[in-house]
């Protein structure tokens, strides 16, 4: 991937916090916490995934950068998803981990040689992956999680 090819998609990781802000910004605590589809989880269950597996993303890319070929470790979504501040809807901390770590994620996105770009670590379950697989990854994430919203929120309309 060249560099122009990549700017698109490291401003879409910039932009993911606004976007998803505005996708939740006008729910309430009680649409936020409905269990509307079954086998789902709630809209902020899926705003605080979020936040953690972008977390664990933007390290992931960090130790890519500092590590000859680091093993990533790999967590539980589910699990981390029923823990209980994950199933409140208390979403605004979750929010604002976004915020920031999109930001600086996009910044060093923004500085990385193709050489840094090319680098490497290895997944337990999903294989070796680069940075700019990465990239990508959490790209189409981020666009599946939005999309997960807006079904969520269709089924509510139809609950009330």
């Amino acid at each position: 991937m060249t560099p122009e090819e990549r700017q698109p998609l490291i401003a879409r990781i910039r932009s993911f916090p606004d976007v998803l802000e505005a996708a939740v910004r006008s729910l309430t605590p009680d649409q936020l916490t409905a269990e509307a589809l079954p086998g789902e989880w709630t809209i902020a269950q899926v705003v605080h995934h979020l936040a953690d597996a972008h977390m664990h993303a933007y390290a992931r890319f960090k130790h890519i950068q500092v590590e000859e070929y680091p093993t990533f470790k790999p967590y539980e979504q589910t699990d981390w998803a029923e823990t209980p501040e994950a199933r409140d809807a208390h979403i605004a901390d979750s929010l604002a981990i976004l915020r920031g770590l999109h930001h600086r994620w996009a910044r060093l996105m923004e500085s990385l040689t193709d050489e840094q770009w090319a680098r490497k670590g290895l997944h337990p379950d999903l294989g070796e992956i680069s940075a700019e697989g990465l990239l990508i990854g959490y790209v189409n994430h981020s666009q599946n999680h939005l999309l997960q919203i807006g079904k969520t929120y269709e089924a509510l309309q139809t609950l009330t």
